[in-house]
Formats: structure tokens, sequence, C-alpha cells
């Protein structure tokens, strides 16, 4: 099975290495512009969060990044990212993977999974974010 959670991408030429996969998952952020359609519905389209049990783990998948803490002024989507976090607490998460701050560092439980730190802007096994 091929199964990619992916995340902002502006740039056809990225969708060119996903080829091989049967089925993506974009999850929509600030960037995305394009339109999928023409990739004969191998990406699935998820607007805000996903929680999907891993291993008897909750995992949050989502564009942006949850945090409680004080923000940055310059952060403009602060609304979604409370959000994230009160949606992370709830249910009870292990772990978020996200994008949105291209190649800042995290702490866990997030993990930063932007198309900006995979190798090659190519995919990568689930296994190889999950370490």
């Amino acid at each position: 099975n091929n199964f990619l959670f992916l995340y902002t991408f502006c740039k056809k030429c990225c969708i060119l290495k996903f080829r091989r996969c049967k089925k993506m998952y974009l999850f929509k952020g600030n960037h995305d512009v394009m339109d999928y359609s023409e990739y004969d519905g191998r990406i699935v389209m998820i607007d805000f969060y996903k929680i999907v049990n891993i291993l008897d783990k909750k995992c949050m998948f989502s564009h942006y990044p949850h945090y409680s803490g004080k923000f940055d002024k310059r952060e403009r989507f602060v609304k979604e990212i409370r959000e994230l976090d009160k949606l992370f607490k709830k249910e009870k998460c292990y772990v978020h993977y996200h994008g949105h701050i291209h190649t800042q560092k995290i702490t866990f439980p997030n993990i930063n999974i932007s198309i900006d730190n995979l190798q090659d802007f190519g995919p990568v096994k689930f296994e190889d974010i999950s370490k």
C-alpha cells in the first residue's frame, strides 16, 4: 500500500515525484491554490485535520501544528493552531504530524513533516517519519 500524508506543496513538479503513490492525502494549507482534480482522484483533500489510530495510538495529521503557548505577533493562523491544540487534548492524541512551518524546529508531540524537510522533495515511508 502506498499511503502518503502530504502537506503543502505549490509546484506541479513536486507532484511528479509522487506519481508512484496510489493515494495521497493533502491537508490543504495557506499556500495551496492548485487544482488537483487532474490527478485521477489519487489526491484526497482534507480541509483541516484527521485523527488516525496507528499501533493503538491516536495520531493527528493537519497542515498547521498545535500550540497552546504565546504566539509570535506575526503568526496569522493563531485561531487554527489553538483549535488544533484543543482537539489534540480532547481526543488524547499521542503525536501530531503537520506542515506549515517549513524547516523550523518544533518539540514533540509536534513532528514537522513539511515538504521542505523531505529528502529531495520526494515520498517517504511512514515508518521513517515516525521514529
